[in-house]
């Protein structure tokens, strides 16, 4: 109970950044939401979270990024590190798949990713007729100006020490649209946020590996392909979570794409910003008038003693 006490102070601190992250990010304009061209929202959003956090990223193998014309990104969930973390790695170029709930924790940061086709919400549990999932989240795919998508085919946060069978549901999704698939597997996030034990921390060196391309027209077969997709996820998760950082190169991020955003989204997207930044000048106002408030009635206490 007391370390959880000791904790909880610094944990607070980082979910208040984590959460009004976005708007910073669009005080100091690194997320360009006045302008229409040159913009990557989710890359520049995400990297003014691992700069605040000061992370460091190192490659481990020889792989790079995937930037063709579309792509399925699987990542592995280890905690809330990931919504922005896999952003960053994946260079901006991937929407996210995420359930509701997330919603719900990061409403102002979800809404200004919703604006931009940036992110899509479902309720697994009410998925019944998976067809007509697959093709909603096509369509979806195809009205945003993102070329991929983030996913976790884990299906829920995993902190072991080994991997878990993928989930067949997105895979089936892209082997039905001939969609490739890479791993990004990473080492260490749950150093940076851990919200199971409330901790948080700065400065941590995370391992970064990326697959080969698996592209599902290659496969007759589904299940080969499942097959092939969960092999090479264990195996990047075996070669990651034993990498030696100091032989390691740094990771390092060039010629990072942009894009031009709809007119249909440029507005909304815009609006979400300034609805956030307002909202976050009000927070401000208020902690710091409570904060005024207390310390008054403290300072008032003490002199009647």
């Amino acid at each position: 109970m007391i370390s959880t006490l000791v904790r909880l102070p610094g944990f607070l601190l980082g979910m208040f950044a984590m959460y009004w992250s976005l708007q910073v990010g669009g005080l100091l304009y690194r997320v360009k939401f006045l302008s229409r061209k040159g913009r990557n929202d989710m890359y520049d959003w995400g990297s003014v979270l691992t700069d605040f956090f000061r992370l460091k990223l190192y490659r481990c193998g020889d792989k790079k990024l995937h930037k063709g014309p579309r792509c399925l990104y699987l990542c592995n969930h280890r905690s809330w590190c990931d919504f922005f973390l896999d952003m960053v790695l994946a260079e901006g170029r991937a929407s996210v798949l995420s359930r509701g709930m997330v919603f719900v924790v990061f409403t102002l940061g979800c809404l200004f990713a919703w604006c931009g086709n940036y992110i899509q919400f479902f309720n697994r549990s009410a998925v019944k007729d998976h067809e007509k999932f697959n093709q909603w989240l096509e369509d979806m795919l195809k009205q945003g100006p993102l070329p991929g998508i983030v996913v976790y085919p884990e299906g829920h946060r995993n902190l072991k020490s080994t991997p878990l069978p993928l989930r067949r549901g997105i895979l089936k999704f892209g082997y039905s649209r001939k969609i490739p698939c890479q791993i990004i597997m990473t080492k260490n996030k749950e150093s940076v946020i851990c919200e199971k034990n409330l901790t948080i921390g700065f400065g941590k060196k995370l391992v970064v590996g990326y697959s080969d391309v698996i592209d599902p027209a290659e496969f007759d077969d589904f299940e080969i392909f499942a097959k092939k997709v969960q092999i090479v996820w264990d195996n990047m998760w075996a070669t990651v979570h034993a990498a030696e950082i100091s032989e390691l190169p740094p990771l390092e991020f060039n010629e990072l794409s942009t894009y031009e955003v709809p007119s249909r989204n440029f507005f909304a997207l815009a609006a979400s910003m300034v609805l956030g930044m307002v909202s976050f000048f009000a927070t401000l106002y208020i902690m710091s008038s409570t904060a005024y408030g207390i310390l008054g009635f403290f300072f008032r206490f003490v002199g009647l003693l």
